[in-house]
């Protein structure tokens, strides 16, 4: 087993937080104020192919399965570019 699936397999690992929040709820939080002032948002959270939530994605692009690498920041400076330029 890898560091980073010992990592997600134990069970201090939530989905919620100490708030009771999940990154769902805090990426709709961003969507609707984003909106309301007429501002553009470009969202990694549906992004698989930059999601950390896989094992082995997330060992490739990320340091700690939180920051990217500088694999991961590559990947999503072309993510962003790609959106920016369309």
């Amino acid at each position: 087993m890898s560091k980073l699936e010992r990592i997600f397999s134990q069970p201090s690992i939530k989905a919620i937080n100490q708030s009771g929040y999940r990154q769902a709820d805090y990426e709709k939080a961003i969507d609707q104020v984003t909106e309301l002032l007429g501002i553009a948002h470009i969202s990694l959270f549906n992004q698989k192919a930059l999601s950390f939530a896989d094992a082995q994605q997330a060992e490739a692009l990320s340091l700690d399965s939180l920051h990217p690498n500088d694999a991961g920041h590559e990947k999503i400076a072309r993510f962003l570019i790609n959106k920016i330029n369309h």
